[in-house]
């Protein structure tokens, strides 16, 4: 299976919160459902609002034109993918404390993991790096920057606009050292859109992503590739995306490995802000559960109580890959 690798190299700190109560918080990677709402956001400036009504139709219909992936870190030529939740790693002859931070492995260990091969040899202190977040294999941690990524915190001051008393805070930024950057998959079900949504990443990479914009936070070049998952068909799929399941996929998740991430934000719109969107639950990337024909997840209407304008949507699409599931 062939998809769109898209790699996102940043012109500037990143500001990816999740809290907006704490604005000094910020990831180092951009959820799916932010992602998705970035690039309608660019789309409906190129193309228009009708356009973009038609396009959320399909999404809504399930009648798919694409799926994205969450945008993960990338260092040189190596890509990190999400542990699998499926993976114990305790049945494995390692200190068990040392492994708790693990969230990302590279690409060439996320591989063995869902064709069910052995990974044994891989789960070495010597290999993890990023504060223990990052598992590499031992070529790998030669070939760039051990730090990926560095979260720094910036002094800012606020006005008080009743007292004018000034009060500091700290603003945190995600800056991503040479050669190191963000990516994400894209999986075109048809030509129809690929070209717009294309131009609408072009857009997006002038407008930013995530927070503080107007100080030219979140800007960026986008390079198109390609990369390919030639995997066989497994009873399980792990989600690269995070997950909101439809009712009817209920019985198929009930024995399923995950993670919960609660989801909330501002609505982010040209024609009202300063509202917050409805708070939802959803399934982390690399959660892993039992395969079934069809889609998974869909769009969630999320619109705020009073918040008439236009429909607000939740981006809940599974981003599945198949996985081997080593019991």
């Amino acid at each position: 299976m062939e998809y769109t690798l898209c790699k996102i190299k940043p012109k500037a700190p990143f500001h990816l919160g999740e809290k907006e109560s704490v604005l000094e918080y910020t990831s180092e990677y951009i959820h799916s459902d932010t992602l998705f709402s970035a690039i309608c956001n660019a789309f409906r400036l190129l193309y228009g609002s009708e356009e973009l009504e038609e396009l959320l139709d399909l999404f809504k219909g399930h009648e798919i034109p694409f799926l994205i992936s969450s945008a993960f870190p990338f260092a040189s030529k190596v890509l990190f993918f999400p542990i699998p939740k499926s993976l114990d790693i305790s049945k494995f002859p390692v200190d068990i404390k040392k492994f708790k931070n693990l969230e990302f492995v590279s690409e060439t260990i996320f591989r063995d993991i869902i064709e069910g091969s052995k990974i044994g040899e891989f789960l070495k202190e010597d290999y993890l790096i990023q504060d223990n977040r990052v598992l590499v294999t031992d070529e790998e941690r030669e070939s760039f920057n051990k730090n990926i990524w560095r979260i720094r915190e910036v002094p800012r001051v606020v006005i008080d606009r009743k007292t004018n008393a000034s009060k500091i805070y700290h603003f945190g930024e995600t800056v991503y050292s040479k050669d190191s950057g963000l990516y994400f998959l894209i999986d075109f079900k048809t030509n129809d859109f690929k070209k717009e949504i294309k131009s609408a990443l072009y857009l997006l990479g002038d407008e930013g992503i995530g927070g503080d914009r107007t100080y030219g936070k979140g800007l960026f070049k986008i390079k198109f590739e390609k990369i390919n998952f030639d995997l066989p068909e497994q009873e399980n799929f792990v989600t690269l995306s995070l997950y909101r399941p439809r009712k009817d996929e209920i019985p198929y998740i009930k024995n399923g490995f995950y993670e919960i991430v609660g989801r909330s934000g501002w609505i982010y719109s040209q024609d009202k802000r300063n509202m917050r969107r409805k708070f939802l639950r959803m399934f982390t990337e690399g959660s892993t559960f039992q395969s079934h024909k069809g889609t998974y997840g869909g769009l969630i209407k999320v619109n705020p109580s009073g918040f008439e304008i236009h429909d607000v949507y939740r981006y809940g699409y599974a981003f599945p890959l198949p996985i081997k599931v080593i019991e």
